[in-house]
């Protein structure tokens, strides 16, 4: 790029626009700015040389100077659009350019104040590979702790294109990614990732992925070798196992909009039990905003029960609320989880230790949730609470 000659004057153009820039000028109010062209220009020139002058003193004092100042993805995001203006107007390649960005994003952890580290390492294999290093004193009890102490969007970022360029080399996934830019699909799940860990998934993001994925035809069996090239990223990344299951979790909370609930083959997510009329009983409660009535009921009372409150404490209620519907509506429809699925139920209650009394608690709540439906009858509360019970040996430990 020319040196640190011209690195300096790309900064101080850079500040140029920072400084009038709406969303980012109010950061600089007090800043001396000689001082903080002449800090950048170290900085960036250590991102464009890959990181190697940035030592342990260099990347605390960065995130230590940023932790305070309340800075968000929204703002890094625009620091990035600033540099990127601001090379655009030196005659670089678009190469260059492209490089370029692709360093600033690295910054995006010490600049959020993240304590998260990536570290280049040497694989098995003899070849140099990079690492993601969690700082394991970070909180990680709800989302938003999780999503910090991994290390962020460009953490999630990293994990999804590894993903992708899994996928690319599987002989039954490629064909669906063809005419398609694998890193576009890559930065769309990198965006649905993190919007999951900052509980801000919104229905708008959901419908758009339940169309994207319409016509696709990916089965319940495309879906399993899918998320197992995201457990294959997570551990080139070396993650941890605590934070390589919360990933495959979030993969596996959009199985139902990627996975349409037609494709009944033997290796699906759901199989189809061969009734004509497995829809009946889902209509009669009234469909998917009925469920919705019953799951918000059930939440608000079950977080009061006596006897199974205290499971609930400290969770994220809107996952909770989507887990809880998607388990009614497979229910009501009377569709079979595979296998797969199962396992991870009865992992994910295991820990719990739930007995039957618990169990029969569950139904006595859900029988009251189902009661508040203006239609519903003693006959058909009967008939749901039936098929719940079938759960009863996956969610019961033994």
């Amino acid at each position: 790029m020319g040196g640190k000659e011209a690195v300096e004057k790309l900064v101080n153009v850079f500040y140029g626009i920072v400084l009038s820039h709406p969303d980012l000028k109010s950061f600089f109010a007090h800043a001396k700015m000689d001082r903080q062209i002449q800090l950048q220009t170290i900085f960036v020139t250590n991102l464009i040389n890959g990181g190697t002058g940035l030592g342990e003193k260099m990347r605390e004092t960065m995130v230590k100077a940023h932790e305070k100042l309340g800075l968000t993805d929204f703002h890094v995001d625009k620091i990035e659009e600033c540099f990127k203006e601001a090379i655009l107007q030196f005659d670089y390649p678009e190469t260059t350019v492209g490089r370029f960005v692709q360093c600033i994003e690295q910054a995006r952890p010490m600049v959020l104040g993240y304590s998260t580290r990536f570290k280049h390492v040497h694989g098995q294999d003899g070849n140099e590979k990079l690492v993601i290093i969690v700082d394991e004193k970070q909180p990680t009890h709800t989302g938003p702790e999780m999503y910090r102490a991994l290390g962020g969007r460009y953490a999630l970022g990293l994990i999804s294109k590894k993903a992708y360029q899994f996928m690319a080399h599987d002989k039954e996934l490629k064909g669906f990614f063809e005419n398609h830019s694998l890193d576009r699909i890559a930065k769309a799940v990198q965006h649905y990732l993190s919007d999951y860990f900052q509980d801000t998934i919104d229905n708008d993001m959901r419908v758009n992925m339940q169309r994207a994925h319409l016509k696709i035809n990916l089965t319940g069996h495309h879906f399993d070798l899918f998320k197992s090239y995201f457990e294959k990223s997570c551990i080139e990344f070396e993650l941890t196992e605590q934070f390589r299951e919360k990933v495959l979790n979030a993969i596996e909370f959009v199985r139902f909009e990627i996975v349409p609930k037609t494709m009944n083959s033997k290796s699906s997510f759901i199989s189809s039990n061969g009734s004509s009329e497995e829809t009946e009983l889902f209509q009669r409660v009234g469909g998917d905003q009925a469920l919705d009535i019953v799951v918000d009921y059930f939440l608000k009372t079950v977080v009061e029960d006596a006897i199974l409150g205290a499971y609930f404490k400290n969770i994220d209620m809107k996952k909770q609320h989507a887990i809880q519907k998607r388990f009614l509506s497979f229910a009501l429809l009377d569709k079979h989880f595979s296998d797969t699925s199962l396992q991870q139920m009865r992992k994910a209650h295991k820990r719990m230790d739930l007995d039957n009394a618990d169990f029969d608690q569950f139904l006595k709540l859900m029988r009251d949730a189902f009661g508040q439906l203006t239609l519903m009858t003693k006959e058909t509360q009967d008939v749901i609470v039936e098929r719940l019970e079938g759960y009863r040996s996956v969610i019961i430990s033994e």
